[in-house]
């Protein structure tokens, strides 16, 4: 039996989901094999690049231990700091000012609370930032509620028709909130 078409309805039971990457304030990319992506848009901004430089702010003492060894002398894996001085395991080292803290940091860091103008006639979802031109078109739905409603063929036909655009552009309905969301099926064209 063929294996069945990632869609836009198994996104979320898929571990991709928890893989999707910012490309700007509104669009969130799902790469789902080969070239077939997932790319959710929104007409509000649900994230910002964090632009915190992530470094000691002072001198700061600490005892390495095996997860600072970062450096190979003589077959022996040791701690090397900035200026080129050598600790192992147990030896008391010191990170300093300007040295980069430990671990690693999101470079989009999502907040509902970011400030937006909402249009009070239609949706329009910003695409310009998908990374590599937009093969082709699929499948959308749109966010109801809790759960996203596979859109007709004709609106699907109105996107493919504004892709050149940079956004899609679907009209407000009257029970429809400011803050939309679409998911969008496509081929990225490499």
């Amino acid at each position: 039996m063929p294996e069945k078409t990632k869609g836009i309805d198994d996104l979320e039971k898929m571990p991709e989901f928890l893989c999707g990457l910012w490309y700007s304030p509104y669009v969130k990319i799902y790469s789902i094999g080969g070239h077939n992506r997932i790319a959710e848009v929104s007409t509000y901004p649900r994230a910002y690049k964090d632009t915190t430089p992530h470094v000691y702010t002072e001198d700061t003492p600490f005892v390495v231990n095996e997860g600072d060894l970062n450096h190979r002398i003589d077959g022996e894996m040791v701690y090397r700091d900035r200026r080129g001085i050598y600790y192992r395991v147990g030896e008391e080292a010191t990170h300093y000012i300007d040295d980069p803290l430990p671990g690693t940091f999101p470079l989009w860091l999502e907040s509902e609370a970011l400030p937006f103008t909402p249009d009070l006639e239609k949706h329009e979802f910003p695409i310009d930032k998908i990374p590599g031109p937009i093969k082709s078109l699929v499948e959308a739905h749109q966010k109801s509620g809790v759960a996203f409603e596979k859109l007709p063929e004709e609106a699907i036909t109105a996107m493919r028709e504004n892709i050149p655009t940079g956004k899609i552009t679907l009209a407000c309905k009257p029970a429809d909130s400011d803050k939309q969301i679409i998911r969008i099926k496509y081929q990225k064209v490499f």
